[in-house]
């Protein structure tokens, strides 16, 4: 199980998608962690063929990926109200969702940076 500290910590070190494609791990899913999980990246998404197509986490902007990080036994892609936890053991994946609401203050600065 992962703590709720790691996963705040995430949406802190990952606030906003990332400006620039480069900036993401890919290769955290060509270092052989993925066996058990088919990913596919195309110039406009991140595909996760292990989840069934009408899934809304199936295939992902690479524009709303804010980070990608290893963890002890997951991957992590962070989104900026999710999180999608890839297991390396086995097909698991678990998400969590963040439920907090931005402030005023942060949705105008969001506006601001896109």
């Amino acid at each position: 199980m992962i703590k709720i500290e790691i996963i705040q910590g995430l949406y802190k070190k990952y606030p906003q998608p990332a400006q620039f494609k480069n900036n993401l791990n890919f290769e955290l899913f060509t270092k052989g962690n993925m066996n058990h999980h088919t990913i596919e990246i195309t110039e406009e998404c991140l595909k996760i063929h292990s989840l069934e197509t009408d899934s809304p986490f199936h295939e992902i902007p690479l524009r709303n990926i804010s980070g990608i990080e290893e963890l002890d036994n997951h991957i992590a892609i962070i989104l900026r109200n999710s999180i999608l936890f890839l297991s390396k053991e086995n097909d698991d994946i678990r998400v969590h969702i963040n439920i907090e609401q931005p402030s005023l203050w942060e949705r105008v600065k969001y506006m601001f940076n896109k």
